[in-house]
């Protein structure tokens, strides 16, 4: 996997906490897309999983 830029270097520092930390949400939801898209599952499977049955099946891909 390779990434056009890295996470934090689109993260800036000077934000308000709470523009920060939508900043932030955004970011990791954009990531667990990406991990999502990545998964051998039909689409329409894959969009039903939560993100802690995304994370899991995740984990569980990559230990195959």
């Amino acid at each position: 996997m390779v990434l056009s830029k890295p996470i934090f270097a689109r993260f800036d520092q000077g934000k308000s906490t709470k523009g920060a930390s939508k900043l932030r949400r955004d970011l990791i939801n954009a990531e667990i897309a990406n991990l999502r898209d990545l998964l051998p599952l039909p689409p329409s499977t894959r969009q039903r999983l939560s993100q802690l049955q995304l994370m899991a099946l995740v984990c569980v891909y990559f230990k195959v």
